[in-house]
């Protein structure tokens, strides 16, 4: 769906799921199994009268930390056709998204932490362990941001919350199916 027709059906805590294809994003993307390699939540911003209202993605990003960027600028970025838009169901977006807004500004996660995040094997092993948190609490990544949003607006996820990456996130039983965006 062209992202001009598809931002009336856009609303605050809805995911935006990536597919990049930057080195990185490969890699993410590799270990993971996934088509994805990045999510953010929506997050619509209102201006002052007279001006069109923002549309942003609200995201943990490596060399910034968890900010909101323009989701216009990340569909260029991304390309057309490489953002998919997860809309929630049974979930208050607003509560999905003010746990997210406190997070402005917080650090992402340290190489060795992300490197833990995607790899196979300390999954494994962290399992074994029964560890649960697999970051420091003041840092994100995108998967951790969205997760412990969705928890924070009342999702129920039975597992642990080892390792969570993209891959997981968009298997929640909590959104509709996904919609492609297009420029």
């Amino acid at each position: 769906m062209l992202y001009n027709d598809a931002r009336q059906l856009i609303k605050n805590g809805d995911i935006l799921a990536c597919t990049g294809n930057e080195l990185f994003s490969k890699a993410i993307k590799f270990f993971t199994k996934s088509k994805y390699s990045h999510v953010g939540i929506a997050f619509w911003l209102k201006t002052i009268e007279g001006f069109d209202d923002r549309l942003f993605i609200l995201e943990a990003v490596d060399g910034a930390g968890v900010r909101i960027y323009p989701l216009s600028e990340a569909l260029n970025e991304y390309g057309s056709g490489n953002i998919d838009l997860y809309k929630l169901k049974n979930l208050d977006g607003n509560l999905v998204l003010s746990y997210a807004l406190d997070k402005i500004g917080k650090d992402y996660v340290t190489f060795w932490q992300l490197f833990l995040i995607v790899s196979k094997i300390t999954k494994y092993i962290r399992r074994l362990w029964d560890k649960d948190d697999e970051t420091k609490e003041n840092k994100y990544h995108c998967s951790k941001l969205v997760f412990n949003s969705l928890i924070h607006a009342g999702y129920k996820y039975d597992k642990l919350s080892i390792l969570i990456n993209p891959n997981d996130i968009i298997k929640f039983t909590c959104f509709e199916d996904p919609i492609k965006l297009k420029i």
